[in-house]
C-alpha cells in the first residue's frame, strides 16, 4: 500500500503518467496471477483529485470490494492524481462484473466509485448501461459532453454525498452502540435482557424507543460538524448544543418522560462530531477522543465551575461535582475520554480471546466498575455505594474470566436490593462500543 498526503492540482501530463503507471500495475498483476482483475478509482471532477474526504470514501470502496470478493492479491496507490486499488480475483469474470456493478449502484456513495473489471487477458468488460449523472437523472456521459452542470456544482454534490454517507455511518454507530449496551447481559443493577435492574420506571423497550428517537439527531450532529469543519473545534459547541437539547426532548417524548440516555446524548454526540472532523480533515479516527477534548475546550471546565457555585437547577452530575468533585461525562470528555479508550482496548482484547460481543462487553463492564467514579452511583447510594461497587468489581476481576459472568449474575441481585445502578459505567461501555465500531 502506498498513500501520500500530497494535495495539489493535476495537469494533463500528470494524468498521462498516472495512466501509464496504472497500465504497468495491471500488466504485472495479470502476468503474475492470470486471473481477472478489479480496478477501483474515484469519479472526482476538477483539478484536485485527492483530499481527505475523497481518500476516506475511497477506502470505504476498498472495504466493500474486500467484503464482496476474496482477492488473491491487492495493490493500493494514493497519489495526488487520485487513489487506485487493484484486486486479483479467481472467479467467473461476468459474475465478477455483475457484482462490481451492483457495488457502484448500491447507494449514493457507490456512484462515486469507478470499478473496472478486466478479464485474464486484460480486456475490459463493458458495463452495458450508461451511468447516471450525479446531479440529474440524465446519463452522465451526455451531461459531461453538454457541460450541463458547472464544476462547482459537481464538486459540491460529490462532497455532499461523502459527508452524508459518513454522517449516516456516525448516526448508525451511535444507535448500534446504544442497542448493544442495553442488550449486554448480565449487567448488575442495570437494565438488560434479564430484568430492569435497580429501576422501576424503565425496561429494555424504553431504551429501544429512546435509541430510535435519538438516531437522527446523532446524524444531524455529524452533518452540522461537517458543514462547519472550518471552525476551530471549540467553536462547534454553540452549534451542537441546540441539537442536543432537541434530542433530549425527543428522548423524553419517546420514553414518557424517562431519562434513559441524557449523558449519552452528550458523549455520543461529541463522538459523532469528532468523527466528522476526522473524516473532513484527514485525521486518523484513533484520534477521535482527542478531537472530542478540543471540541469541549474550556466549556466543560466552565460549566462544572458554574455548577459548583449554584445551589439550584443542577443536573445529577452537576450536583455530584458540587458535592464531591466527581467530574462525570463533562470531565471524561475534557480529558480525552480516557475511560472509554481503555474500555475499547479491553473489548478488543476479549474479542481476540474468542469471546462473543455480549460476553466481551459484560466483562469489560467489570473493569470500568472497578475504576470509574460513577456519578450515578454516587447520586443514588453515596460514597459507600461507590466503594462497594469498586470492591465487588475488583473481587470479580480476581476470578478466571469464564467465572466472572456467573458472578455478575449473582451481583445483580445484590445491586438491585441496594438500589445501586452503575449508569455512568454503562455510558462508558457504550462509548467504547461506538469507538470500536468506527475504528
Amino acid at each position: 500500500m502506498h498513500c501520500k498526503n500530497d494535495i495539489r492540482p493535476v495537469t494533463v501530463s500528470d494524468m498521462a503518467a498516472a495512466r501509464d503507471r496504472r497500465a504497468a500495475i495491471q500488466g504485472e498483476l495479470l502476468r503474475s496471477h492470470g486471473v481477472p482483475l478489479v480496478c477501483l478509482s474515484m469519479n472526482i471532477a476538477g483539478e484536485i483529485k485527492l483530499y481527505p474526504l475523497v481518500r476516506n470514501a475511497f477506502y470505504e470502496g476498498v472495504r466493500r470490494i474486500r467484503e464482496s470478493i476474496a482477492p488473491l492479491e491487492e495493490h493500493v496507490v494514493c497519489e495526488f492524481t487520485g487513489c487506485e486499488a487493484f484486486f486479483c480475483v479467481a472467479m467467473d469474470v461476468k459474475a465478477l462484473k455483475e457484482r462490481m456493478t451492483k457495488l457502484e449502484e448500491n447507494d449514493e456513495l457507490g456512484r462515486l466509485f469507478d470499478i473496472d473489471v478486466l478479464d485474464a487477458h486484460g480486456e475490459k468488460l463493458s458495463r452495458g448501461v450508461m451511468r447516471r449523472c450525479l446531479i440529474c437523472s440524465e446519463a452522465a456521459a451526455i451531461c459531461a459532453r453538454s457541460r450541463a452542470h458547472t464544476l462547482e456544482e459537481l464538486k459540491a454534490r460529490t462532497d455532499n454525498i461523502i459527508r452524508s454517507f459518513f454522517a449516516k455511518k456516525a448516526g448508525a454507530a451511535a444507535f448500534d452502540a446504544l442497542i448493544r449496551e442495553v442488550e449486554t447481559t448480565p449487567k448488575p443493577g442495570l437494565v438488560d435482557r434479564n430484568n430492569s435492574g435497580a429501576h422501576r420506571d424503565m425496561d429494555i423497550n424504553t431504551f429501544y424507543a429512546s435509541a430510535r428517537a435519538l438516531r437522527p439527531y446523532f446524524e444531524e450532529i455529524a452533518l452540522t460538524s461537517f458543514e462547519h469543519a472550518d471552525r476551530e473545534p471549540c467553536g462547534l459547541m454553540e452549534l451542537l448544543r441546540p441539537i442536543g437539547i432537541r434530542a433530549q426532548e425527543a428522548m423524553l417524548a419517546a420514553t414518557g418522560g424517562v431519562n434513559t440516555h441524557k449523558g449519552l446524548i452528550y458523549t455520543l454526540g461529541l463522538m459523532c462530531a469528532s468523527y466528522a472532523l476526522c473524516m473532513e480533515k484527514g485525521i486518523p479516527v484513533a484520534y477521535m477522543p482527542s478531537v472530542c477534548a478540543e471540541i469541549v475546550g474550556e466549556s466543560a471546565e466552565r460549566e462544572l465551575e458554574n455548577a459548583a457555585r449554584r445551589s439550584a437547577s443542577l443536573t445529577h452530575g452537576e450536583a455530584i461535582y458540587a458535592a464531591s468533585g466527581a467530574r462525570g461525562v463533562r470531565g471524561e470528555a475534557a480529558g480525552g475520554m480516557k475511560s472509554a479508550v481503555s474500555a475499547a482496548k479491553l473489548l478488543r482484547y476479549y474479542s481476540y480471546m474468542g469471546l462473543d460481543g455480549n460476553d466481551s462487553q459484560a466483562l469489560t463492564l467489570i473493569h470500568i466498575m472497578a475504576e470509574l467514579s460513577d456519578t450515578n452511583v454516587l447520586y443514588r447510594t453515596g460514597e459507600s455505594g461507590l466503594l462497594l461497587m469498586r470492591s465487588r468489581a475488583q473481587a470479580l476481576l480476581e476470578l478466571p474470566a469464564r467465572e466472572r459472568l456467573n458472578a455478575l449474575r449473582a451481583l445483580d441481585d445484590e445491586f438491585i436490593a441496594l438500589n445501586l445502578s452503575p449508569g455512568g459505567c454503562a455510558d462508558v461501555l457504550c462509548a467504547a462500543i461506538m469507538m470500536t465500531e468506527l475504528n
